[in-house]
């Protein structure tokens, strides 16, 4: 009996493990994917983070801005970010909310939603969807 509540005990542990790694993984993605996109201002940097849907309209940015260069130096508006905890779907697909507040001559906020699916052992925003400005001021 012992010997069977330490293996159970082992298993538990490495399955524990496991899904905890696995979290990991999909939220440094998706923090990845935001800063990336939205901080950085690049898409072909979130291009690194996407498959699917979210990779086509990344793809679709990068090909309308080939060529354009930026009308000079801009100030960049302070930017802060947070993913909320993401919501698991199934095994290999979650949704993270995430808040992206902008603060230049007013606070805006902008909330969105990624959809994170895990694709050769990888996990991938697959998908992206912003809601409109908010005005908190």
């Amino acid at each position: 009996m012992k010997r069977i509540l330490q293996l159970f005990a082992i298993v538990a542990l490495i399955f524990s493990f496991a899904c905890h790694r696995s979290t990991q993984e999909y939220q440094a993605v998706a923090d990845h994917f935001v800063v990336a996109y939205y901080l950085h201002i690049n898409s072909k940097e979130a291009l690194e983070f996407s498959r699917g849907p979210a990779a086509e309209k990344l793809q679709r940015e990068v090909d309308l801005l080939q060529g354009v260069e930026p009308a000079g130096k801009m100030e960049q508006p302070k930017m802060e970010y947070k993913v909320l905890p993401c919501k698991k779907l199934d095994a290999d697909s979650v949704e993270c909310d995430y808040e992206l507040r902008i603060e230049d001559v007013k606070t805006r906020i902008r909330h969105g939603k990624l959809t994170l699916k895990r694709m050769q052992e990888h996990w991938w925003v697959s998908d992206y969807v912003e809601a409109e400005y908010n005005d908190p001021s």
